[in-house]
């Protein structure tokens, strides 16, 4: 009974990380959408900064996402 409860706890560790893969993901694609939408106007103009900045929490989103993808689906 014992030789169970490793399998189930890779189990859920492999289900974890296929769901974390997935929020990062979905986080990614939402800041690339930011940093493509956003605009700004005036004095204090901010919005290239923004932009950067989401451009970077994009490619560090998707890093982290392919790391986790790949252990959660590996067989």
């Amino acid at each position: 009974m014992t030789s169970i409860k490793p399998i189930e706890e890779a189990f859920m560790n492999k289900t974890l990380c296929k769901t974390i893969t997935v929020i990062l993901t979905l986080l990614a694609i939402a800041s690339v959408l930011g940093a493509v939408t956003i605009t700004g106007s005036g004095v204090l103009d901010l919005s290239n900064i923004v932009r950067y900045f989401l451009i970077g929490f994009a490619v560090v989103f998707d890093v982290a996402a392919v790391l986790t993808g790949r252990y959660g689906w590996k067989s």
